[in-house]
Formats: C-alpha cells, sequence, structure tokens
C-alpha cells in the first residue's frame, strides 16, 4: 500500500501541468472598445484598422489638419497619433518584451492600475512619445503621437476615452 502511495505522487509531481490556452478575439472585439472621439485638439479621426490573424488587433488613426506656421501641411509632416489593441493570448514573451523600459522610458501606472511606461524618442525632424501598457494581462494597448511636437495631452485624452470596462470584460 506504502509503494502504491508513494508511486502516486511521485507520478504526479513529474507530470508536466498544461498551461491554459486562451482563445484570440476577433479584431472587431478590441475595435469596439476604441475611444469614440472623432476630433482631438485639431487632431481629426482618419480611420481604423484590424486584423484577426496572426495576433488581433485593432488600430486607430487620428492626423492634424491644416497648415504649420511655414505653410507646410501637418499631415505631409506626419503629425499623427494612433491607438493600438493588441490581444496578447498566449503570447506572454511578446508582451514582456513590448514592456521592457529603455534608456528614454518612464515605467508608469495607467488610471492607478495597468503597468506599463511612457516613452519618448527624439531624432532631426521627428518627435515620437507614447505610452504602453497591459490590461488585464492579456491586452497591450499602445499609444504613440508622431510629429513636430510632444503630444502627451492629446495621448491622455485618448486613454481617458478607451472603453476600459469593455475591454476587461472581454474572456
Amino acid at each position: 500500500m506504502k509503494k502504491g502511495v508513494l508511486f502516486l505522487l511521485l507520478f504526479s509531481l513529474g507530470t508536466p501541468v498544461q498551461a491554459k490556452t486562451l482563445t484570440p478575439v476577433d479584431w472587431q472585439r478590441l475595435a469596439d472598445c476604441m475611444p469614440a472621439l472623432t476630433e482631438i485638439d485639431g487632431f481629426v479621426k482618419d480611420g481604423i484598422e484590424g486584423d484577426s490573424y496572426p495576433q488581433p488587433y485593432a488600430s486607430i488613426y487620428y492626423v492634424k489638419s491644416g497648415k504649420g506656421e511655414m505653410g507646410w501641411d501637418y499631415a505631409e509632416m506626419g503629425e499623427s497619433l494612433s491607438l493600438s489593441i493588441t490581444d496578447c493570448a498566449n503570447a506572454t514573451e511578446y508582451l514582456n518584451a513590448m514592456l521592457e523600459p529603455s534608456l528614454m522610458d518612464t515605467p508608469l501606472s495607467v488610471n492607478g492600475k495597468y503597468e506599463g511606461k511612457r516613452t519618448l524618442e527624439l531624432n532631426d525632424y521627428i518627435i515620437q512619445c507614447g505610452y504602453v501598457f497591459v490590461v488585464r494581462n492579456r491586452f497591450l494597448v499602445e499609444l504613440i503621437s508622431s510629429g513636430r511636437e510632444v503630444a502627451f495631452d492629446q495621448l491622455e485624452k485618448l486613454i481617458a476615452a478607451i472603453k476600459f470596462e469593455q475591454l476587461e470584460s472581454i474572456k
């Protein structure tokens, strides 16, 4: 009797535990969580796109309309905002890699509960700033501003308009 219990114990300890596989969602469910804003401080909604393969994602874009001080068209200068939500079900390595901070990144907590980072990249012609954070250890949220000015204020308005409750309820 003792040998049988010992064998059962050793057998159960040696059996690998299978991780629960999550079913990725259709990209349209991610798109439904996007802000309904059509304009943010001169940036006008330019469209939404997405795909369900290989990793489901939805992205929304805003471009700045009008002309700058030198008469250049903002859209031609690359003045834009973007928001992407990616379902990283079963892709935890990718999720963790995206959250790794670089030298110019600042760790942060969005809405007091979503861990991530604030990013800033400068070069001769363009400034890119953004936020990257995770919802429910599954959904990667990336916001990026590209242009001649830092646009953290506009990105924060986008964050405030994300339908977080709806995103968190996705199983």
